[in-house]
């Protein structure tokens, strides 16, 4: 069973969008194979950032509209964001049909702590955030998490998406060969740095490079 989430018909098109995100609800449109044409909603803006928090990507939606009978099936394709304050702008929702696939892009999550870095002698470079799958709509995966302990042993391996555990129904459509994460080397300032952390990562998540230069940002 998807997420629920109610919208209505809308008939306020163009500029004058402006007037209804301020009175709290914001312009999308549903299209896809399960619908006969396109059809231009309006959601409310608080109830639709609770479900894009819920539903990500991948995850089922049943759009209610107002005067129509049944729920459509619907994924959020894309959502727009004003570029400076990251408000909600506009969302796509694509119906499908539960009986036909699906091609969507979800998160690869790295877990597990090889142990070169656990050693300090090494960090885990994730080069590849996200693949691309394919699946019916109630088998899509919210991410595809791999425990890396025992795939990255030596300084110099690399994961690929030829590694990466498949879940049941789903298939990888992004090549085999290309490079999800690679163990590189630690830097003597970093090595240094690691062996005075006082806090250590959790174990359940490997520290990935990418991701502390965010922090530290």
């Amino acid at each position: 069973m998807g997420i629920e989430l109610k919208a209505a018909p809308r008939t306020v098109l163009g500029k004058k969008v402006k007037q209804l995100r301020r009175e709290g609800f914001i312009p999308g449109v549903v299209y896809g194979a399960a619908l006969e044409e396109p059809i231009s909603v309006q959601v409310d803006a608080r109830e639709l950032r609770k479900v894009l928090q819920q539903a990500g990507v991948s995850h089922l939606i049943d759009l209610r509209i107002e005067g129509r009978s049944r729920p459509v099936n619907v994924l959020v394709r894309d959502v727009q964001r004003d570029p400076v304050r990251q408000t909600l702008l506009h969302v796509d929702f694509l119906a499908v049909r539960m009986d036909e696939p699906v091609r969507i892009e979800v998160p690869i999550h790295l877990t597990g702590e090889p142990a070169p870095v656990a050693q300090n002698i090494a960090l885990v470079s994730q080069v590849l955030e996200e693949i691309e799958v394919e699946a019916l709509p109630a088998h899509l995966p919210s991410e595809i998490e791999v425990d890396v302990t025992d795939l990255l042993k030596e300084v110099g391996d690399v994961l690929t998406v030829a590694d990466l555990p498949v879940p049941e129904g789903v298939e990888i459509i992004t090549e085999g060969d290309i490079a999800v994460a690679v163990l590189e080397p630690l830097r003597a300032e970093e090595a240094v740095e690691a062996e005075s952390t006082e806090a250590p990562a959790a174990a359940g998540d490997v520290e990935v490079i990418g991701e502390r230069e965010e922090e530290e940002e």
